[in-house]
């Protein structure tokens, strides 16, 4: 998504902290004209213009990236009216500002790509990640699952929780959140840190975990469903 259709297309969606980010960078645009028409002294008339210009454009760039958010929250995008009756505008703000993705619904943007979800061939690891593919399952805004198929030594309580840190780069912690009474398991009830990136066209995924002395990690790239939902050998 480039920088036009982010501030001024009304179709698709975005995430929480893509919004804040939006709308913290028109503030910005906002406060900087303030103190460019403080500093240059023009005339009042041009300041009118120019702020009169903005406030336009700035509207209408704030009312598309509401829409969008809405979108990403699974309502229409009129629903930026409820803003206009008395107390709409708080139940609009925690909307927009505070609340998650609703990731059941696909009727605003159907088939929203995520980098990170999806199935993986492992074409080269250590440790746990020595078998053929994994698939990255996305729960929350932050949380994935981690499948193996036809693998017993992860659990099904195995996640990943993430931040981005950087464009395609994320770290968080690796969980398996119940105890593991598979004696074949390498992990129990591990926590530990994990670093993931994704590189060259989203079609590679770096992946490296670390807990203790336990050290694993694999790369990998873009891959299908293994048939019958087995391991491939």
């Amino acid at each position: 998504m480039d920088a036009i259709e982010f501030f001024f297309s009304f179709k698709g969606r975005i995430s929480r902290w893509e919004f804040w980010k939006g709308h913290l960078m028109l503030v910005a645009v906002g406060i900087a004209l303030a103190l460019f028409g403080a500093a240059a002294g023009p005339s009042q008339e041009s300041m009118d213009a120019v702020f009169g210009i903005y406030t336009v454009v700035g509207l209408i760039a704030q009312l598309a990236l509401s829409t969008k958010r809405l979108h990403d929250r699974g309502r229409s995008g009129w629903f930026v009216l409820v803003g206009l009756i008395p107390f709409g505008g708080i139940w609009l703000a925690v909307e927009l500002f505070l609340l998650g993705s609703d990731e059941r619904q696909e009727e605003y943007a159907p088939g929203r790509e995520d980098p990170l979800e999806g199935w993986w061939e492992i074409i080269g690891g250590h440790g746990p990640f020595e078998e053929k593919s994994l698939r990255l399952v996305r729960e929350t805004e932050r949380r994935y699952q981690l499948l193996m198929p036809g693998e017993r030594r992860f659990v099904e309580s195995t996640y990943v929780e993430l931040r981005p840190v950087g464009d395609r780069h994320w770290v968080g912690e690796m969980i398996q959140g119940e105890p593991n009474t598979d004696e074949n398991a390498v992990v129990e009830s591990a926590r530990g840190p994990v670093d993931i990136r994704i590189l060259g066209d989203g079609d590679e995924m770096r992946f490296y975990y670390e807990h203790g002395q336990f050290v694993a990690g694999f790369v990998g790239s873009r891959g299908n469903k293994p048939e019958n939902g087995e391991r491939r050998e």
